[in-house]
């Protein structure tokens, strides 16, 4: 891992050292910030919340069961037998476990449909971050968190004006599909 992340520092290094070279124009991008703000990736968000708005709920609503019957068998711990405290026990363990099972499921869906809502607007920044690139002369743009950037002016940060251009050409994208 070390190796890789090493190699990483020294391509970006070197596509620095050259760009500095050559007098290129260098930027930075948060991709966190863009993710957060910009109007695509809350409309993927909200999609994907409205998606999963009733499988959210039938988890709250199994928790509040299992922490229920956990209360019942606590305050019918002294009347209950010894057999009947372990059938109890038994049949908790069951849901709690089948609960486990469908909060991964719906974790694993959450994450697969993250990603089939993302990638069109992961697309069209691509091709946003390019064409602002080009328009705007840099010769590179990093991803301000990305691994090799431990510095970046704020002068060279163009977040920003990437988030107004990603807004943009979305509402222009979803005008085209419709």
């Amino acid at each position: 891992m070390y190796k890789r992340i090493g190699i990483s520092l020294l391509l970006v290094l070197f596509s620095v050292s050259s760009v500095w070279a050559s007098g290129g124009k260098m930027g930075v991008i948060n991709m966190k910030t863009v993710m957060e703000q910009s109007d695509a990736a809350k409309e993927a968000a909200a999609n994907l919340e409205k998606k999963f708005e009733s499988k959210e709920k039938e988890l709250k609503a199994k928790e509040a069961d299992l922490q229920q019957m956990m209360k019942d068998i606590e305050a019918q711990n002294m009347v209950l037998s010894q057999e009947a405290k372990q059938n109890k026990q038994i049949d908790f363990k069951r849901k709690y476990e089948d609960f486990m099972r469908l909060r991964e499921t719906v974790k694993r869906e959450v994450q697969e449909e993250r990603m089939v809502q993302l990638k069109p607007v992961l697309d069209v920044l691509g091709e946003v971050v390019e064409t602002y690139g080009k328009k705007n002369n840099f010769s590179i743009i990093f991803d301000r968190l990305g691994v090799g950037v431990l510095y970046a002016d704020q002068a060279i940060d163009i977040t920003e004006e990437v988030i107004v251009e990603l807004n943009r050409a979305w509402r222009a994208h979803k005008g085209a599909k419709k």
